[in-house]
């Protein structure tokens, strides 16, 4: 990939990322105001624009056109650099980031790629946005159903790996994305091809319930990180506290790693992948 493209593209994204806020004000007219007649086809999402900004600037072996029922999303997909992969990770993008944001999931997914394992990455949803408008009813409804697509996303996403050859699943997520990753593998922690979990900087959903409340039901191997150098450090010990409860010794493992802003991850990366090999 020549350079110049490429640094085109990261700018691209990183545009698409910063004016999110600003997309979002854009897609409802002011309640006062007519919209106007350009105004009256709905934008373009900002999910959208940044899966088209990553068609356009990446390889196209990479990609991966995804479905769950009427919800269609992108994964990019890189194989292991073995001939029998160790097996397969989902890396799930923090809300609002795509599938190839900077710091870690753009490079987990090329780093533990060569490192022996099939990776797939991917977003969650757009989110709900203003629910405000909705009665109790309506709204519980409207949550129930976006958590729901976000299950099943993670789902189709997993059998995409299987597809591709891998045999043990590892799912990985990021800030938000790392509570509902947690959350989708209790609830079908019964499926054999589901084996480990890793959170980074897990971060609760809105409304949702704590972090060390979603440990009941997954009892299979567990990794938390914070690379962030001032943690919630009640909110960690609550963790501690909860996995000690339930009697989960070695599985559960909890690990500070700071990161500073200009530290590259390899460290934190080759942390993931010791502790995947075991």
């Amino acid at each position: 990939m020549h350079l110049r493209p490429y640094l085109l593209f990261v700018c691209t994204l990183a545009l698409l990322s910063s004016t999110s806020s600003a997309t979002e004000e854009a897609d409802a007219p002011a309640a006062d105001e007519p919209p106007a007649a350009s105004e009256r086809t709905q934008l373009p999402s900002r999910s959208s624009l940044q899966e088209a900004a990553l068609r356009r600037g990446l390889d196209s072996d990479e990609l991966r056109q995804l479905e769950a029922g009427d919800d269609r999303f992108l994964g990019l997909f890189l194989p292991a650099a073995r001939p029998s992969p160790l097996g397969g990770i989902l890396l799930v993008a923090d809300r609002g980031e795509h599938a190839d944001a900077p710091r870690l999931i753009a490079a987990s997914r090329r780093q533990l790629s060569d490192a022996g394992w099939h990776t797939l990455s991917i977003t969650l949803p757009d989110s709900l946005g203003n629910l405000d408008t909705l009665d109790e009813a309506e709204r519980e409804v409207a949550e129930q159903a976006h958590a729901e697509l976000i299950r099943q996303r993670l789902r189709q996403a997993w059998l995409a790996l299987q597809a591709e050859g891998a045999e043990q699943i590892t799912l990985l997520g990021q800030g938000e994305a790392a509570w509902w990753v947690l959350r989708t593998a209790g609830q079908d922690s019964s499926d054999q091809v589901l084996r480990n979990v890793v959170l980074v900087d897990p971060r609760a959903a809105a409304q949702g319930e704590p972090l060390h409340r979603l440990l009941e039901a997954w009892d299979k191997p567990l990794l938390e990180i914070h690379s962030r150098s001032n943690p919630d450090a009640e909110a960690l010990r609550r963790q501690t506290r909860e996995a000690r409860r339930l009697g989960r010794g070695d599985s559960y493992k909890q690990v500070q790693h700071p990161l500073t802003p200009n530290q590259p991850e390899s460290s934190l990366i080759r942390r993931i992948a010791g502790w995947l090999k075991g």
